[in-house]
């Protein structure tokens, strides 16, 4: 297939919008090449400048599809760039720090949470517990978005934090955080679809793991591709969450939409129960029938 030449142009201004500028070049580009056609490279290489080029009608095409994918995975979420706040967070040196508030209501699940984690962490950590999961225990948090600094709220501190999004930018800036706050933590960016972070799975285990408002995502990439990947993940215990309206709260979802998660689980012989939040449901599942 012919080369793209105008590419890392192309990939900048895909990148122009603030709430996609932190994403890594190459899962932007993955996006844009999954969509791209022999044809459109010819069309976009007739061009003698960029400034043609993103002028053109297949341009402005692959430019805007690709970045509705973006929001839809990434973007949407994105209240305020977790990067505007990188000199903020150089000074942060308690997790208690007013300014992580601040951060937790620049992401739309964390502010939709925000209100609700004092009350909601100690209640699943309770249950957490009771079904088995020991006082020193590992979390990750995979697809975190910017729940890690959510921190404060567990009753109950992990003896290790390993957290993962899209956007290495974002991991750097929880690593700092981590960091500085003296957390015992890592974080680095991951698409947790692809086969470097399934090779990470293989050789990583957690005593429990957090995937909160992730699974729908993963199914509009591909569909079941969530029931493959919840059955690598080597951790007893899963918390997974849907939100039960849409982004706005102006769509209740309808609950049936759950029904083949539950059904996965009952499939898998997995306990599960449940919790809730006025936007969000939440699933306790143990995986293996010892810990119970």
């Amino acid at each position: 297939m012919e080369t793209l030449i105008f590419k890392s142009e192309l990939l900048s201004l895909i990148k122009e919008k603030p709430e996609l500028n932190s994403l890594d070049d190459s899962y932007v580009d993955s996006i844009f090449q999954s969509l791209l056609d022999a044809r459109s490279i010819i069309k976009l290489n007739s061009y003698s400048s960029f400034k043609q080029c993103k002028r053109s009608k297949v341009c402005n095409t692959l430019v805007s599809s690709t970045r509705k994918i973006l929001r839809e995975r990434y973007g949407v979420f994105i209240r305020k760039p977790l990067v505007s706040f990188k000199k903020n967070l150089s000074l942060v040196d308690s997790f208690n720090s007013p300014i992580v508030d601040i951060i937790l209501n620049s992401h739309q699940s964390t502010f939709e949470r925000f209100s609700y984690y004092s009350s909601f962490y100690p209640l699943l950590f309770e249950e957490l517990f009771s079904l088995g999961l020991k006082k020193s225990f590992s979390l990750g948090d995979f697809a975190c978005g910017y729940n890690p600094l959510s921190y404060k709220f567990l009753p109950v501190k992990p003896s290790k934090y390993f957290a993962c999004d899209l956007s290495e930018v974002d991991m750097g800036l929880i690593n700092s955080f981590f960091k500085q706050t003296n957390i015992v933590g890592s974080a680095k960016g991951f698409n947790i679809l692809s086969d470097d972070f399934f090779k990470f799975l293989e050789s990583n285990s957690f005593d429990v793991v957090f995937l909160f408002k992730a699974l729908d995502s993963l199914e509009a990439v591909k569909k079941h591709s969530s029931k493959s990947f919840l059955d690598k993940i080597d951790s007893d215990i899963l918390v997974v969450s849907f939100p039960l309206v849409s982004i706005g709260g102006n769509v209740v979802i309808d609950s049936s939409k759950r029904s083949w998660f539950e059904n996965f689980c009952v499939k898998q012989g997995w306990f599960f129960k449940t919790l809730s939040l006025p936007n969000e449901l939440f699933y306790i599942i143990v995986k293996n029938d010892h810990i119970q």
